[in-house]
């Protein structure tokens, strides 16, 4: 599914076109934001693509933060628009632990599965 430079770059920008000081500024954005997306499009039809997620420390630890990649990710596929339903079958079956992690509703059941994991973690205290 081809979707188009003038619909998905307004949608990073949150459906406005980025503003620049200078022609060339914009052209440095452009050329940079096109070998990125070239260089993502090469690696999933290679099929070695992999997901950039945020990584940080906090308190000698390192956490990663896949939220935003998969919620992006959702974004992204709303621009698709419609597929057909064979199409949908395979993009469904792909896409469990995105939505889990990138929707209203998946960051729910993450919710409800961390409470219903809680409850069988928590030690009980003896007698």
């Amino acid at each position: 599914m081809d979707t188009l430079p003038s619909t998905w770059v307004p949608a990073i920008w949150g459906g406005v076109q980025p503003e620049s000081d200078s022609e060339a500024e914009a052209d440095d954005f452009y050329q940079c934001l096109f070998e990125l997306y070239n260089s993502v499009m090469s690696a999933m039809m290679a099929g070695d693509y992999e997901a950039l997620f945020y990584e940080h420390e906090a308190e000698g630890e390192t956490f990663t933060s896949v939220d935003d990649w998969c919620s992006g990710f959702m974004r992204g596929m709303e621009l698709w628009g419609p597929l057909p339903a064979a199409d949908n079958r395979v993009v469904d079956a792909h896409l469990e632990e995105v939505r889990l992690f990138g929707t209203e509703t998946g960051s729910q059941q993450w919710d409800d599965m961390s409470t219903c994991l809680q409850f069988f973690i928590t030690p009980v205290p003896a007698a």
